[in-house]
């Protein structure tokens, strides 16, 4: 027994140092701290090794901060732990400066939505201006000759199918809506396809009206020296024989190289015999 009045007194508001040697239970409805005598940090070993390995919880709040466990049982993923989930995560609102992206912002970036400081830049040419897209999944800054990228550049190049040249990301095709009627109820739209060539910028290759029809190769006349830019259509070495499949409104066309003759098939093939005349 200790001196009269040298023990701890009953708000245990006079203890110097204690050393406790066996569990702590709490009563009911009992809280650790309180929201004006809050315990600074939380220290735990878990099964590491006593008073040589531990965790220690803390943070610096500026206001009052609430965090909530979830109902259930699992490890806390950590952003600098590169964590890794087993099973479906919903995300809402998970943003990183109003943009939400999968690897790193900076160097190895897979997946990236919404904010021009992280996301994946691409070029229309190797000389021309950097240009942003809304989404992009592609790696970030890898320039390996022949890494391939994707971006939905919703303002400038619509779906945009990118690869690295050694230097940089460039657009080599792109699937766009153009000829837009945007009139309420009286809505149009054209598809076209764009294709790059000889490092100059994507040019169109083919259009899908929104009337139906389909125009091919660029919207220019060919020289009468030109080698590509041509429509090709399939051969056959000898007059064919086979039954094509049927589509509504449609024949098929072939060309006979043995013969040098075209052939459409209506009810039966009609080869060309004269100029204008099929038999």
């Amino acid at each position: 027994w200790g001196a009269a009045g040298s023990g701890a007194n009953t708000a245990l508001s006079n203890l110097a140092s204690v050393s406790i040697n066996t569990s702590l239970l709490a009563q009911t409805g009992v809280d650790l701290g309180a929201t004006a005598t809050p315990f600074r940090d939380l220290y735990l070993f878990g099964s590491g090794t006593y008073a040589t390995t531990y965790f220690k919880i803390t943070g610096t709040p500026t206001s009052t901060r609430t965090i909530t466990f979830p109902d259930a049982t699992g490890t806390v993923p950590l952003l600098s732990n590169s964590p890794s989930f087993t099973s479906t995560v919903t995300f809402n609102n998970a943003l990183v400066s109003n943009a939400l992206y999968a690897g790193s912002a900076s160097t190895n970036q897979i997946l990236s939505i919404g904010n021009s400081n992280i996301q994946s830049k691409y070029r229309t040419t190797n000389g021309g201006s950097d240009l942003v897209a809304q989404i992009s999944l592609c790696p970030n800054g890898l320039t390996t000759a022949g890494v391939l990228g994707w971006e939905y550049d919703v303002t400038q190049n619509g779906f945009v199918f990118s690869a690295a040249n050694g230097t940089r990301q460039i657009a080599r095709a792109s699937i766009q809506l153009t000829n837009l009627t945007n009139t309420a109820g009286s809505e149009a739209g054209d598809l076209i396809l764009l294709t790059q060539s000889a490092g100059t910028a994507m040019t169109q290759k083919m259009r899908i009206s929104g009337l139906g029809s389909v125009v091919l190769g660029a919207e220019a006349a060919l020289a009468t020296n030109a080698t590509n830019g041509f429509a090709y259509i399939p051969t056959c070495a000898g007059t064919p024989t086979g039954v094509p499949t049927a589509y509504t409104g449609k024949v098929a066309l072939i060309y006979d190289t043995t013969n040098n003759k075209m052939y459409v098939y209506n009810g039966a093939w009609k080869g060309g015999i004269l100029p204008g005349a099929w038999s």
